[in-house]
């Protein structure tokens, strides 16, 4: 069996509503994509709070587990993405991880919904332009795409390291 695809989902962690999405993505992800396990940063964080050295400990949590990753999805809602999702995702990028991100948020910016530079980094985007969409169908669809991603032949072989 080949090792599972390690998933990091990257996102804003600041409200119930984010938080709770987070998590229906992390559930979504581990119930409909095979062999896979993922990395909420925001589990670490709630076992860590408190402590000396706490934002230390989740922003090198982060950095190392995008290391080991085999692809990071991204939650790029908000008037802007969050500028610790953007730092994600620039680390991932220069780590050349392929990156899914997900705009559940239907107001238009620059590119596809997002800034150019964060839209440019994505190697899919997903945009739910639809404000009558309901989250099944996100969550369908963040699967999809990770499973698309891994069926291509440029990723299939992917190396761990």
């Amino acid at each position: 069996m080949k090792n599972p695809i390690l998933i990091y989902i990257a996102g804003p962690l600041f409200s119930v509503a984010e938080r709770e999405f987070n998590r229906r993505v992390a559930d979504a992800l581990k119930e409909r994509v095979n062999n896979c396990t993922v990395v909420l940063p925001q589990e670490y964080a709630a076992t860590v709070a408190g402590t000396s050295g706490f934002l230390q400990k989740v922003f090198n949590y982060s950095l190392e587990h995008i290391r080991k990753s085999d692809v990071v999805v991204a939650i790029l809602d908000g008037p802007d993405a969050d500028a610790g999702t953007c730092v994600e995702i620039g680390y991932a990028y220069a780590h050349k991880k392929p990156i899914i991100g997900i705009r559940s948020d239907f107001r238009a910016s620059e590119d596809r919904g997002v800034n150019l530079m964060v839209s440019s980094v994505c190697t899919r985007l997903v945009w739910v332009q639809d404000s009558s969409v309901g989250v099944e169908p996100v969550l369908d669809a963040i699967a999809w795409a990770v499973q698309a991603l891994f069926s291509s032949p440029r990723y299939s072989q992917r190396q761990k390291g």
